[in-house]
């Protein structure tokens, strides 16, 4: 109300610290204007969220744009913008992902030119998720391990397919099975997809 800094704290941890310094602010707050009663505490748990063993996630955040994928961009330039024609790679090799067509690499994503494009990316973990987006719908066939989804298919996966519009995340690998090292390829049947991150689960 005031405007002074009560409590800071960077990084991650310290989650009880900064409930405590809330509550007392708002209680600090509430008494001000004469206010009753008491500020709730506790630190609430989302409900729908991913039930995650760390120990068994062993792929990293991955980027698409130039701006991070940096060591991660198995067979294209990492670190530049531009237009890529990529094709097939022999191997792939795990946490690296591969690019396949003629794609657009901007700062923050990568955008397919050519409608039949694909990603591939050999990974290790449970669940995997998709940040992208499209002006028009765009659909993705999803394969693991070379064969259609099947029951590792995400919520976001619909007979084997997910359509991709809006910028968000799309869940496209659950394995009920749980954690292992697989392989992803999706199958992008139109240009204009905008790639932006892989997360694990």
């Amino acid at each position: 109300m005031d405007g002074y800094i009560v409590y800071d704290h960077i990084g991650e941890g310290g989650y009880q610290e900064t409930e405590d310094a809330i509550i007392a602010a708002l209680t600090e707050l509430r008494g001000r204007r004469g206010q009753s009663g008491s500020i709730g505490g506790g630190i609430g748990v989302p409900e729908g969220v991913q039930d995650v063993d760390r120990s068994g996630v062993r792929s990293p955040e991955v980027y698409f744009g130039a701006f991070r994928n940096g060591g991660m961009f198995g067979n294209g330039v990492a670190g530049q913008e531009g237009t890529q024609s990529l094709a097939s790679p022999g191997d792939v090799s795990p946490n690296r992902f591969y690019l396949v067509g003629t794609w657009r690499i901007e700062r923050e994503f990568a955008e397919n030119v050519t409608a039949s494009a694909r990603v591939q990316f050999r990974y290790q973990a449970k669940s995997v998720n998709i940040v992208a987006g499209a002006d028009s719908p765009v659909r993705i066939t999803v394969l693991r391990d070379g064969r259609p989804v099947g029951d590792s298919a995400g919520a976001d996966v619909v007979d084997g397919t997910v359509s991709v519009e809006a910028e968000t995340l799309y869940n496209v690998i659950n394995d009920p099975d749980g954690y292992g090292e697989h392989t992803l390829e999706l199958l992008i049947e139109g240009p204009g997809l905008q790639l932006f991150t892989f997360t694990f689960g």
